[in-house]
């Protein structure tokens, strides 16, 4: 695309189209400009050379109007919802573990970020009940994630973790 980037592109076609999921691929782009386009509503970015199987799993995750799930206390209140949703991603926040686990049982939820804090001495069991509910849905690990449940949580699939003040960038990242 001379004379434009993929972060340019993304930004036209959002503002052409709020609402449209925007997918940036790229064999050359450094890492910021790839957050970047995240942090400014891109559903996702892949490198080159990907695996087709992959851009079929994200082009119908994009179609299915996925959303990130925050379980964190109210008091806690998270930094990254706002950025989130104002870069076009649905969010749903709860601070009640229960409820967090209805909600990723009945929707779409492609992300759930969960604050360790939140919920104590069960973080590994909520983590377990959430895989179990969508084996498919993204986990990040947030907050104040101790070295006796550290290991466990990196062996559950699909998980991240983030370990002490949560940034929207780092997110994106994860």
């Amino acid at each position: 695309m001379p004379g434009i980037n993929g972060v340019d592109a993304a930004r036209g076609v959002r503002l052409a189209r709020p609402g449209i999921p925007v997918l940036v691929m790229s064999a050359v782009a450094p890492e910021d400009v790839i957050v970047q386009a995240l942090i400014e509503g891109a559903f996702t970015a892949i490198r080159k050379p990907f695996d087709f199987t992959i851009l079929v799993e994200i082009l119908e995750s994009a179609l299915q109007h996925k959303q990130v799930l925050i379980l964190q206390s109210a008091a806690a209140r998270s930094p990254i919802a706002g950025p989130l949703e104002a870069a076009g991603v649905r969010v749903i926040s709860t601070a009640d573990e229960e409820e967090a686990l209805r909600i990723v049982a009945r929707s779409s939820v492609d992300v759930c970020v969960v604050d360790v804090d939140t919920v104590s001495g069960r973080a590994l069991e909520i983590f377990e009940r959430i895989r179990a509910a969508s084996p498919t849905a993204s986990l990040l690990a947030t907050g104040s994630v101790g070295s006796e449940i550290l290991g466990k949580l990196a062996r559950i699939p699909r998980t991240a973790i983030l370990r002490g003040p949560t940034k929207v960038p780092d997110v994106i990242r994860s």
